[in-house]
């Protein structure tokens, strides 16, 4: 049973990543090949050679190679210190699915959890390998894009697409991390071996 509530504040997380790093990112390579470049941008060919945009389009796939020990936590307890040290706390609350949207959730519904019982913790835990592999593959497109605009003297552009990329990338990273953490720390309290 999907709650309203859960879909209407993670579809507006959704379209703040799609103004404020999608748009962005989709505006800079514009301009970057030409067809959206601002006149006062100089004119000139500032397209990467073709050989370093595929090999540049490879390297932001590779974490769809990663194997599946890469994804297994350091020790829950030092983990979870370690990103809540860094902030991810704070970035849960407001992520897709986060504290607050779950909040709200369960005031339509105090039945409703993300994780709702034990068979449901291996499900939640593939997702959040998922979600990490995919903001690792955006990660590397926004770094590549923000190096990128460095390279061509295009440090307003570089200064907000890194930004954003921390942002929208870099934290839901940790944060898939951390939950697995916490899910360690869960399995860890009903006897189960970690996945």
């Amino acid at each position: 049973m999907s709650n309203p509530a859960v879909g209407r504040g993670n579809l507006l997380i959704v379209a703040l990543m799609a103004a404020f790093w999608i748009t962005p990112m989709v505006q800079f390579w514009a301009a970057v090949f030409g067809p959206l470049r601002p006149f006062s941008y100089p004119d000139g060919d500032l397209a990467p050679p073709l050989h370093w945009m595929v090999a540049g389009v490879a390297f932001c796939f590779l974490p769809c190679l990663l194997p599946r020990a890469y994804y297994r936590v350091a020790p829950a307890h030092r983990a979870r210190r370690l990103y809540e040290a860094l902030g991810v706390r704070i970035f849960k609350a407001f992520a897709t699915d986060g504290d607050r949207i779950n909040r709200r959730a369960r005031r339509v519904d105090p039945r409703y959890r993300v994780i709702r019982d034990r068979s449901a913790v291996d499900c939640f835990e593939a997702g959040t390998m998922a979600g990490e592999r995919s903001h690792l593959v955006l990660l590397l497109v926004g770094l590549c894009s923000g190096v990128f605009a460095l390279r061509i003297g295009w440090h307003g552009w570089a200064a907000g697409l890194t930004a954003a990329n921390v942002i929208f990338n870099l934290y839901p990273v940790l944060l898939q991390r951390y939950n697995r953490a916490r899910i360690a720390r869960l399995r860890g309290r009903w006897g189960q071996p970690a996945a």
